[in-house]
């Protein structure tokens, strides 16, 4: 049964006072469950923000991934191309993975080319079933200007590193800060988006941050985000990854969203801090959104099949488009019998 809320959701530590709909966890694949969620309104209206409720449609589907569960393991988008990845859909990386059942979209990225195919470059930590397939203390092919995180205030400072055995843990890995990686099998990046695709368009890596967000979406259970009125980082989709407090739940979240709706749709990082909490994260970490922002999962008959609604070309017409990303993140375990 969905639950409708307005002081609290599946986690006490998610106090709101924005009604939203949280539904019953539902099981999906061995070792993982589905939630989905809905919101009209703005998380962020604080009477010192926003002192009447703003509305903003938001549509949530999470999952949630049991890391005791001996099925499950994990995958990401392997070295390849003449950079370090090969772009490709959501479902195009689920049709090549056939072992993994569900994915998100994970790195930033840039190419030469967005396409399925094209030459991508990650900004952040990339580890694949042990193989580095991109060090944030080297230059990024091919432009090689300088590391490709320098420090805590460039795009994907904050990685999230998995070992064999499932144990998550979040840590800066950048030129100023390395990290030893001997324990991680899986490794993916976040941090707040680039500040030059507001301006620019060019992020290439090394590409600063957008100024005024934390690196951490959530720390200790609180939502770490700014709320602004009018978010610098605009009102779209959202992907991002969190953890439960006993580091038992992985929580993979995707917020549908296009910036260039002619209505609000989608949301700000206050939001999917919000939505985080929600599922039960203690910890939370943004990954690339807006148009590369899917979700998809693998079926019996017909091939993999979208969860949610990707803009890729963040426009309003293009619902259902996906675009070529450079890294996703797939979840490795067995259908329910």
């Amino acid at each position: 049964m969905d639950q409708a809320v307005t002081d609290r959701g599946t986690s006490t530590q998610a106090q709101t006072s924005t009604p939203y709909v949280f539904s019953d966890w539902q099981p999906w694949y061995v070792g993982v469950d589905r939630a989905v969620g809905t919101a009209d309104l703005a998380f962020d209206a604080v009477p010192s923000v926003l002192t009447a409720p703003v509305a903003r449609k938001q549509y949530v589907n999470v999952l949630r991934v049991d890391l005791t569960n001996q099925n499950v393991s994990f995958c990401t988008t392997p070295k390849g191309g003449s950079y370090q990845t090969c772009g490709d859909t959501i479902t195009g990386f689920l049709s090549k993975e056939t072992d993994v059942m569900v994915a998100i979209n994970a790195n930033f990225s840039w190419y030469d080319d967005d396409v399925a195919n094209g030459n991508f470059s990650l900004m952040g930590l990339a580890i694949s079933k042990g193989s580095v397939v991109c060090d944030p203390t080297q230059p990024a092919p091919p432009l090689m200007q300088g590391a490709d995180v320098r420090d805590q205030n460039d795009v994907g400072a904050m990685a999230m590193m998995i070992s064999e055995g499932n144990a998550v843990t979040f840590q800066l890995v950048t030129q100023d800060n390395p990290a030893d990686l001997s324990n991680a099998y899986t490794a993916i990046a976040g941090s707040p988006q680039p500040a030059s695709v507001q301006s620019s368009g060019n992020s290439w890596p090394p590409q600063e941050q957008v100024e005024g967000q934390p690196i951490l979406l959530v720390d200790n259970g609180v939502n770490q985000a700014r709320p602004e009125q009018c978010p610098v980082e605009e009102i779209a989709g959202r992907t991002a990854v969190g953890l439960s407090a006993d580091n038992q739940y992985l929580y993979l979240v995707t917020l549908d969203g296009c910036e260039n709706a002619a209505w609000h749709y989608g949301g700000g990082y206050y939001d999917i801090a919000q939505w985080l909490i929600i599922a039960g994260a203690s910890t939370g970490l943004n990954l690339d959104g807006g148009g590369s922002t899917a979700m998809a999962c693998s079926v019996v008959d017909g091939g993999p099949v979208l969860m949610n609604i990707p803009f890729g070309k963040e426009t309003q017409g293009t619902a259902g488009t996906q675009r070529a990303v450079g890294s996703f993140f797939g979840v490795v375990t067995q259908r329910l019998s």
